[in-house]
């Protein structure tokens, strides 16, 4: 057997990067579409990136298999992971408020 790969081979992984990318981008530019609220409704208040992280690479490795609100979920996991300063911040904004909420009540 040749270790060289054919042209073949090279072609198809190109075409295959080359989707990759086109995916990455159409992704990116839905992620930017999503507000810090949108993503909290949909992951939830005060995530730690490592849990993103792990949602993000579990629901990834078949997206066919996933429910519609498992996409969303998905979706916002990537705008949380891209966007992680607007995210947390409005994560401890909410926090704080509950807080105020509690001890003045």
């Amino acid at each position: 057997m040749s270790a060289q790969p054919n042209a073949t081979s090279i072609e198809n992984m190109h075409a295959v990067g080359g989707r990759a990318w086109e995916t990455r981008v159409d992704a990116s530019r839905a992620t930017a579409a999503m507000s810090a609220d949108e993503m909290i409704a949909r992951l939830g208040s005060r995530r730690a990136r490592w849990e993103i992280a792990a949602m993000i690479q579990t629901l990834s490795r078949h997206p066919g298999l996933n429910a519609p609100a498992e996409t969303q979920r998905l979706e916002a996991g990537r705008a949380a992971m891209a966007n992680w300063k607007s995210y947390s911040h409005a994560c401890q904004a909410r926090h704080n408020a509950c807080r105020l909420r509690l001890t003045h009540g």
